[in-house]
């Protein structure tokens, strides 16, 4: 097997960095919840968020093996549809002419670590993004396809 990449090794703990983010905010919710007594219900969707969140995981890990649709797929699930749905509540409120300062002023202490969570969980999957498509990772995982690299071979051997 191909040695992986410092980059595909960044980019492995950055998407695995960017779950845990999520992982530590559905805690967060979910303590909340349970503190004002408003828990009933989040028990299912805690459960089916931390098997999403062990999936993807285990997928952004598998990434050192090179498979280049495991990274598409990991891109498109984490990075297109999972930001989609972290950004899409707070850009609609801006949009809406919700105020940033009046937001931080009036936040209280959950509110403001869940938006800190947030905010990096967002910056992580973009940094992971950048850094799974960067030159070297693109070496490593167009370098990873024995087949393809057999075939080449046969016809130019």
């Amino acid at each position: 097997m191909t040695q992986v990449p410092p980059k595909v090794n960044t980019a492995v703990a950055l998407w695995c960095a960017a779950i845990g983010a999520g992982v530590a905010e559905t805690g967060l919710f979910v303590t909340q919840a349970a503190l004002a007594g408003e828990a009933g219900g989040l028990a299912a969707q805690a459960a089916l968020r931390l098997a999403v969140y062990g999936l993807l995981a285990f997928a952004a890990w598998r990434l050192r093996t090179g498979a280049g649709w495991l990274r598409i797929a990991v891109a498109v699930l984490v990075g297109g549809f999972g930001t989609l749905s972290m950004v899409a509540g707070p850009v609609g409120w801006l949009l809406d002419g919700g105020s940033v300062p009046a937001f931080l002023a009036a936040a209280d202490p959950w509110t403001l670590g869940f938006t800190g969570l947030r905010t990096a969980h967002v910056l992580l999957v973009v940094a992971a993004l950048v850094v799974t498509f960067s030159p070297a990772s693109n070496r490593f995982f167009a370098g990873s396809r024995p087949a393809e690299a057999e075939r080449g071979a046969l016809r130019h051997g």
